[in-house]
């Protein structure tokens, strides 16, 4: 399979997360108070983790 259209089960996994976590805290906050950490907090992962996996 060629690289670009196969993502690991583990990264789709923590995209999932990333996106529940960036919704939560837009019903709590207002966008410009969202912060990295804060998204990486609620997704419960690490920020490296989650600079990695945006990058992508």
């Amino acid at each position: 399979m060629a690289k670009d259209s196969y993502l690991d089960l583990r990264v789709l996994r923590t995209r999932k997360a990333i996106r529940h976590a960036f919704i939560t805290l837009l019903e709590e906050k207002e966008f410009n108070k969202i912060s990295v950490n804060s998204i990486a907090q609620k997704a419960e992962i690490n920020r490296v983790t989650f600079t990695c996996t945006i990058k992508t």
